[in-house]
C-alpha cells in the first residue's frame, strides 16, 4: 500500500516548500494577484476581461484571503496547499495508469521537483492548474471505464470548466482528453451509451463556461500579450521546455543533454510498460499541450516556461512508468537513477 510512503513524500514536499515561503518580495505578476485578491469580486472579474488569464484563481484567492489574511505568507500558502496536494495526486494518477510502483516513484519525483518547489511558493495560479490537470486525467480515466456512469461524465465537465476558468492553457489538455475519450467511445461495444456520456460531459463543460466564453474567444483571437514579450525561436522554446520539465527553469544549460534524455524517457517509458491505453493517455496529456503551446507561440509570442508547469506532474507520471516495465530489475534501476537525478 502507498499510505505511509505518500505521507512521508508529502511531508518532504512540505519541508522543501515551507521554509522560504513569503520571504522573497513579490514580483510583478504576484503583485497583480495580491492586488486582485483585495478587490471586490466584480472588480477582479472586470480586470481579467482584459488580462491574459481568466478570473477563477483570483476569485478563489480572494476567498482565501478572507480566511487566512492578506500577508505575503498567507497568499503564498494558498499555492503551497496545492503544491503539496500534487504529491498524492501524481501518485494516484500513476497508480491508476501503471500500478503501485509507478505511483510511488511519481510521488517522490513530485516531492523533490525543483519546478514544483518554485511554483508552490509563488502567488500565482500554476500549482492549482497542475492539480486540476491531474484531476482531469483521473476523471477521464474514470469516465472511460466500461462500467462508467453518467455522474462521471458530469464530473469531467465540471473539472474541464473549472480548469478553463483558472488557466487558459489548460484548454489544450481539455481538448486532448476530450478527443481521447471520443475515440475510446467509438471503439467500444457500448458506443452509443458512452457517446451519450461524452456528449453530457462536453455539454456540462460548455454550460458552465458559457458566461465567460465570449470573453475567452475574444482573448483567443486577440491575445492580450504583454508588450515586453517577444517571439522566440523554436529551438529556444524547445530547449527551455526540456530544461524546465526536467529540473525547473533555473536548470543550467550544461544539463541540456540530460534534460533531453529525460524527455525522451517520458515519451518512451509508458510504451515499454506495455499498456497502450495508459500510454496514449499520459503521453498525450503532457506532450500535446506543451507542443501546442510552442506551436501557437510561433504565431503569437505567448510562450513562457512557467505555463508548462501545469503539465509537469503528468510528465513525471510518464517518467514513473519505468517502474512498471516488465523487466523489473531494469525498471527499478532506472527508477532509482531518476529519483537520484532529481
Amino acid at each position: 500500500m502507498g499510505g505511509w510512503p505518500i505521507l512521508l513524500a508529502s511531508c518532504l514536499a512540505l519541508g522543501l516548500r515551507l521554509p522560504h515561503l513569503g520571504r522573497a518580495s513579490l514580483w510583478y505578476d504576484e503583485t497583480v494577484s495580491a492586488y486582485l485578491a483585495t478587490q471586490p469580486l466584480r472588480a477582479a472579474i472586470q480586470h481579467t476581461r482584459l488580462d491574459i488569464h481568466p478570473p477563477g484563481y483570483y476569485m478563489l484567492l480572494n476567498l482565501w484571503r478572507g480566511l487566512a489574511g492578506r500577508s505575503e505568507f498567507s497568499l503564498a500558502y494558498f499555492s503551497l496547499v496545492f503544491g503539496v496536494l500534487l504529491i498524492p495526486l501524481t501518485y494516484t494518477v500513476a497508480r491508476r495508469l501503471f500500478g503501485l510502483q509507478s505511483g510511488l516513484v511519481a510521488a517522490w519525483l513530485s516531492a523533490v521537483s525543483a519546478y514544483g518547489v518554485w511554483y508552490s511558493q509563488e502567488v500565482r495560479m500554476y500549482s492549482l492548474a497542475a492539480c486540476l490537470g491531474c484531476l482531469l486525467v483521473l476523471a477521464t480515466e474514470r469516465a472511460t471505464r466500461g462500467d462508467a456512469r453518467l455522474g462521471s461524465a458530469l464530473l469531467w465537465g465540471l473539472l474541464a470548466a473549472l480548469s478553463l476558468y483558472v488557466l487558459y492553457y489548460l484548454a489544450f489538455l481539455v481538448a486532448f482528453l476530450s478527443l481521447f475519450w471520443f475515440v475510446l467511445c467509438l471503439s467500444d461495444r457500448r458506443s452509443r451509451v458512452h457517446l451519450r456520456h461524452w456528449l453530457a460531459g462536453q455539454g456540462m463543460a460548455l454550460l458552465l463556461y458559457i458566461p465567460w466564453l465570449p470573453i475567452a474567444l475574444r482573448q483567443a483571437l486577440e491575445p492580450p500579450v504583454p508588450p515586453w514579450r517577444s517571439a522566440q525561436p523554436l529551438a529556444l522554446m524547445l530547449r527551455q521546455s526540456a530544461l524546465a520539465l526536467s529540473g525547473g527553469e533555473a536548470l543550467p544549460e550544461r544539463y541540456l543533454l540530460l534534460a533531453v534524455a529525460l524527455c525522451a524517457l517520458a515519451l518512451l517509458a509508458p510504451w515499454l510498460a506495455r499498456r497502450a491505453r495508459s500510454s496514449w493517455s499520459i503521453v498525450g496529456s503532457f506532450a500535446f499541450p506543451c507542443l501546442s503551446l510552442i506551436a501557437l507561440s510561433l504565431l503569437v509570442p505567448l510562450f513562457h516556461p512557467r505555463y508548462l508547469f501545469a503539465f509537469s506532474p503528468l510528465f513525471l507520471v510518464s517518467v514513473s512508468a519505468i517502474a512498471s516495465w516488465p523487466w523489473r530489475r531494469l525498471g527499478r534501476t532506472f527508477s532509482l537513477l531518476v529519483v537520484i537525478a532529481f
